[in-house]
């Protein structure tokens, strides 16, 4: 069974109807904004348009200066979101980077699980998770994705999506909640290639 086969299959045993998810809130600030780090030339490679989707606002990651958010929206009710972020200590362990991407992506269950402990999401299956490959032009890019079909407390079921790059030494997550209603139609995976490509500097 391929990869959208298994997560229709865990779709429908999650439950059904299709409503916008919510999503956690955030200090907004303008998309125009640039950050002031020494990582400034990766934050910029950061596209206003990409696949459909338009940047709307950036947002300051609370207790983490370096760190950034990125919201972009397509006109549908798909929430995407992109981290840009410090690898933490407890991911470097092995001095080999190329574990540090399956590592880091493998936090996503952790925190589906923390949120159904709090209550905020009722049930929710891990219908892949895979570390692979991808080709960009000449280069080769390490891709995390993680697909998570999620199960609200109000009976609202939505699919949330993970994309994990490493990318001149910081973590690149990409990750969107889409509703239930149209999930295969989406346009994240191509959405988070594409990003991957433009901020590795692939031309």
């Amino acid at each position: 069974m391929n990869r959208i086969s298994a997560l229709l299959a865990v779709v429908a045993t999650v439950g059904c109807g299709a409503t916008q998810a919510r999503t956690p809130a955030v200090t907004p600030q303008p998309a125009a904004a640039v950050i002031r780090t020494p990582d400034v030339a990766l934050f910029v490679r950061i596209p206003s348009e990409i696949e459909g989707f338009t940047l709307t606002e950036r947002a300051a990651v609370t207790g983490s200066p370096t760190d950034s958010l990125f919201r972009f929206r397509d006109g549908s009710a798909t929430n995407l979101s992109v981290f840009v972020y410090e690898v933490a200590a407890d991911v470097k362990v092995d001095a080999d980077s190329q574990q540090w991407t399956p590592r880091e992506g493998e936090k996503f269950k952790q925190v589906e699980e923390i949120q159904r402990s709090r209550g905020r999401i009722a049930n929710f299956t891990v219908a892949f998770s895979d570390t692979t490959r991808f080709a960009a032009r000449e280069r080769s890019i390490l891709e995390h994705s993680i697909g998570v079909p999620v199960r609200f407390p109000n009976g609202v079921v939505a699919v949330e999506f993970q994309y994990l790059y490493l990318i001149d030494g910081k973590f690149v997550k990409v990750r969107a909640t889409v509703p239930e209603e149209g999930w295969q139609k989406t346009h994240v995976p191509a959405f988070a290639r594409a990003l991957a490509t433009r901020m590795a500097g692939v031309p």
